[in-house]
C-alpha cells in the first residue's frame, strides 16, 4: 500500500497521465520575432488571359513590436505584390496578409518574395514562387545575335531561329530589325502559325562601317503574352590594312607656275581679264609662299614673252598684263604642247624656271579644243619627265567647257579637260564671265603640292583622321577623284600633318 501512494505521489509530481498537469506559461519570445507561412506559393496551370492570387502571412511571435523595412519582388515578370508593406509595423501577434499576382507569360515562372525586418536573428525571410501556365512562347535562337568582327565594307549572315516553346499554338505576324548596320533579308513571309515545338528561320545582315560598336534590334510581333519579343543585334567592324602618310610643310613653299596662252583672235577679252584678275590670283599665291616664280608662253619656241617673274620683278603685276597678249604662232592652239616646250627651255631661254623638287603648276588659257594632234597623255609625259616626282605636276585650265564660245569647228576643251583631271588640276569655263571670280581657288590648286596629300585608291573616307603638329585638326575636305585630302587654308610653313585611314576590305 505504502509502495502505490508513492506512486501516485510521483506521477502527480511529474505530470503524469493521470489529469493532474499544471500547465507553466514561459511567456513570448523576448524582442520581435517573424514567423512567415507559407514559404512555397504555387500559382497554375493557367490558361492565356487568366490571373490568380496567392498569399502569405506575416505574424510577429515576440513581444515587441516587429518592424518590417521592405517586401521586395523578385525575378520573373509574371509576378507581381498587391499588398504594400514597407515601413509597416505589427504589434505582438498581430498579422499582415500579402498577397502575390501571377499573370502567366511564360510556360514556367519563378520568382521570389524576399521579407526585410528587425528581428534579430531572422532579419531576412524568403518565399518561393511557382506559377505554370498553358501558353504559347516564343524563343528566339541565338539570343543575343551576336556578329563579332567583320571587315569593314564586308557583310555576315546570320541564321535565327523562332521557335515555339510553349503548349499551346503561337501566332507570328511580323519581324523586324532595327539598326543602320543590320538589314532583314529574309523574314516572315506573312503570319505564321507554330505548333508546340515548331520553328521558322529568319536572316539578318550585318554589313561593318565602322570600328564602334554596332547595336541593333531583332523584334518580333506574335500572340506571346509579353508582346514583342526582342533580341539584341551586335556587330563590330575592323580594318584589315590602314594607312598612314606624312606631310612635312616647308617655309615658303617653292612653287613654280606656267601660264600657256591662246593668241587667236577670239582671245582678246579673256586676256585682258586673265590681266584683270592677276591681282588676286597672285595675292592668293602669297598667302601659302613667298617663294613663286612665273612664266607666260605664247610663243612657238617656248621662251617666255617677259622672262621669269618672281617676287622680287618691279611691277610684276604690269609684267604679267604684258605677257598675256604676244603673236602667237602654230602652237597657240596647241596649248599642251606649247607647255612642253618652254618646260624643254628650262635649261635654255626659260633657265632657272624649273627648280628640283619643285610643285610645277601649269595653266592653259583657251577657247578651243587641244589641236597638236597627239594624244594629252604625250605632253603630260613630257612635262613630267623634267621633274624628280610625276604628282608634282598639276594642269589646270580656263577652257571652254561647254563648248559655247570657241571656233565652231573646234569648240570643246578635249584634251585639256583629261590632262587636268589626270594631275588633280582645277577647270574654270572661260565663256563664263565670272571664271574671274574663281582665280584664288585656282591659285589654292597651284600650291597643292602642300595643300593636297594623296590617299589609296581603297581608303574609307569615314575614317580619316589628321593631326597637325600632334593635335587633331579639322580644316580639310576629302575628294575621291583621286582620293586626296585638301587643305584649304594656307600653311604658315614648318607643320608636320599625319593622315592615318582604314581600308575598304575587297569582300569579293
Amino acid at each position: 500500500m505504502a509502495h502505490r501512494w508513492l506512486c501516485l505521489l510521483l506521477l502527480s509530481a511529474c505530470g503524469g497521465e493521470t489529469g493532474f498537469h499544471r500547465d507553466v506559461d514561459v511567456g513570448a519570445t523576448p524582442g520581435p520575432e517573424i514567423d512567415v507561412q507559407p514559404l512555397d506559393l504555387e500559382f497554375g496551370p493557367l490558361n492565356p488571359g487568366q490571373d490568380q492570387v496567392r498569399a502569405f502571412t506575416i505574424r510577429n511571435i515576440g513581444d515587441q513590436a516587429l518592424h518590417l523595412a521592405d517586401v521586395l519582388l523578385e525575378g520573373d515578370a509574371s509576378f507581381s505584390l498587391l499588398t504594400g508593406v514597407a515601413d509597416t509595423s505589427l504589434l505582438p501577434e498581430e498579422t499582415l496578409v500579402v498577397d502575390v499576382l501571377f499573370e502567366p507569360l511564360y510556360i514556367e515562372a519563378l520568382g521570389s518574395v524576399t521579407v526585410h525586418s528587425d528581428d534579430l536573428d531572422e532579419p531576412v525571410v524568403t518565399v518561393s514562387l511557382l506559377g505554370t501556365a498553358n501558353v504559347p512562347q516564343l524563343e528566339i535562337s541565338p539570343n543575343p545575335v551576336e556578329f563579332g568582327e567583320v571587315a569593314i565594307a564586308c557583310e555576315l549572315r546570320a541564321n535565327v531561329t523562332l521557335t515555339n516553346v510553349g503548349t499551346r499554338d503561337l501566332r507570328l505576324d511580323d519581324a523586324t530589325v532595327s539598326g543602320d548596320a543590320f538589314t532583314m533579308v529574309e523574314g516572315l513571309p506573312g503570319t505564321v502559325l507554330l505548333a508546340p515545338g515548331e520553328s521558322t528561320p529568319v536572316k539578318i545582315d550585318f554589313a561593318a562601317t565602322s570600328t564602334t560598336l554596332s547595336e541593333g534590334s531583332l523584334d518580333v510581333a506574335s500572340n506571346d503574352a509579353r508582346g514583342i519579343v526582342s533580341a539584341p543585334l551586335i556587330g563590330l567592324g575592323f580594318y584589315e590594312r590602314t594607312g598612314e602618310a606624312t606631310l612635312s610643310v616647308p617655309k615658303d613653299t617653292p612653287v613654280d607656275i606656267l601660264f600657256a596662252i591662246d593668241q587667236s583672235c577670239s582671245m582678246g577679252p579673256s586676256q585682258v581679264a586673265l590681266a584683270f584678275a592677276f591681282g588676286e590670283f597672285i595675292a592668293r599665291i602669297e598667302e601659302g609662299t613667298a617663294n613663286w616664280q612665273l612664266g607666260v608662253v605664247t610663243e612657238d619656241d617656248g621662251c617666255f614673252s617677259q622672262g621669269v617673274i618672281t617676287p622680287t620683278t618691279p611691277n610684276y603685276a604690269d609684267v604679267f598684263a604684258n605677257a598675256v597678249s604676244g603673236t602667237g604662232g602654230s602652237l597657240t592652239e596647241s596649248l599642251l604642247a606649247l607647255s612642253a616646250a618652254a618646260i624643254d627651255q628650262s635649261d635654255g631661254c626659260n633657265a632657272g624656271f624649273l627648280r628640283p623638287d619643285t610643285a610645277l603648276s601649269v595653266i592653259v588659257v583657251s577657247d578651243e579644243k587641244e589641236q597638236s594632234g597627239v594624244d594629252w597623255s604625250v605632253w603630260v609625259d613630257a612635262m613630267t619627265a623634267h621633274l624628280t616626282d610625276a604628282e608634282d605636276l598639276v594642269i589646270s585650265g580656263i577652257v571652254d567647257l561647254y563648248e559655247v564660245c570657241g571656233d565652231p569647228f573646234n569648240i570643246g576643251a578635249a584634251g585639256y579637260t583629261e590632262a587636268a583631271t589626270a594631275t588633280g588640276g582645277l577647270l574654270l569655263d572661260i565663256c563664263d564671265t565670272t571664271w574671274v571670280d574663281s582665280v584664288r581657288e585656282l591659285a589654292g590648286v597651284s600650291l597643292e603640292d602642300f595643300q593636297t596629300l594623296a590617299l589609296d585608291d581603297d581608303v574609307d573616307p569615314n575614317s580619316l583622321h589628321v593631326t597637325v603638329d600632334g593635335v587633331e585638326f579639322s580644316d580639310w575636305e576629302y575628294d575621291n577623284l583621286p582620293p586626296r585630302i585638301d587643305f584649304p587654308t594656307p600653311w604658315e610653313g614648318g607643320e608636320q600633318i599625319v593622315v592615318t585611314w582604314g581600308h575598304l576590305s575587297d569582300c569579293r
